[in-house]
């Protein structure tokens, strides 16, 4: 089948307790055929919770003109996922934008092309409405998803105590963003090596961290690296007003 022509790329989370980034995988056989990841764009910029969606600018992406590939994602704790029933290509006076999303869990989830359509400027970055949820029981879904399954730290048996985080958020927020905001630093926390589980209560979030063997134990350490993740978290999700309530 033909490549088709398009110049956006359009990522839909709809996912059980997933992190993911949508990502273009070449049509070759090399061991390596990734052709653009975002992973390691700053303030992940590319990453998407469950229920939010993402819009890839592939001109701004500097992907090259009229190479074939394929839509494909990289979920956080997971595999890397393409769908291989239809080729691209970044054609730069194209108006259509390619739509694929992610089904499931991080496991055993699935990758599914959607379709192609014209462009709407209107839609850019957006969250996909999940209806009025509200927000602890959102939070507390997807964490209990994530905390049974991805956020164990891979370092070895603790050798310390647990501590504690706090994290609030404002009244009213989005309740995507806010799943979206802890969910990255969970993923942050458990990046370096840390086992964390949450309790949600109205609009706080306590978060028990446990040391990994990164930390070997040291209290500082476990301040500084929560404190990065919320500040992260913070920067990225400006509107729900995020508070680092400290660790101790």
């Amino acid at each position: 089948m033909a490549p088709v022509g398009i110049k956006w790329f359009r990522f839909i989370n709809n996912g059980e307790g997933v992190l993911a980034y949508p990502q273009l995988s070449g049509t070759g056989d090399a061991d390596d055929s990734t052709l653009w990841n975002p992973r390691s764009k700053k303030d992940f910029a590319y990453m998407t919770a469950v229920a939010q969606q993402v819009i890839v600018d592939l001109e701004s992406e500097n992907i090259a003109v009229d190479t074939p590939f394929y839509l494909s994602e990289n979920v956080i704790f997971g595999t890397v996922k393409s769908s291989e029933e239809q080729s691209f290509v970044f054609d730069p006076k194209c108006t259509l934008v390619a739509t694929a999303q992610h089904n499931g869990g991080f496991r055993d989830g699935s990758f599914e092309y959607v379709g192609t359509e014209e462009y709407d400027p209107e839609s850019g970055t957006s969250t996909v409405s999940s209806g009025a949820v509200q927000v602890a029981a959102a939070i507390t879904e997807i964490l209990q998803s994530i905390g049974h399954n991805a956020v164990k730290g891979n370092g070895d048996a603790p050798t310390a105590d647990f501590w504690t985080g706090f994290v609030t958020w404002a009244t009213g927020a989005d309740p995507n963003a806010v799943v979206a905001a802890l969910t990255l630093i969970v993923s942050i926390m458990a990046l370096m090596r840390y086992t964390v589980t949450w309790k949600i209560s109205g609009t706080g979030a306590t978060c028990t961290i446990k040391p990994g063997k990164k930390v070997g134990g040291v209290p500082e350490q476990v301040k500084k690296d929560w404190d990065s993740a919320v500040a992260q978290a913070a920067k990225k999700f400006p509107k729900i007003k995020l508070v680092n309530k400290g660790s101790k």
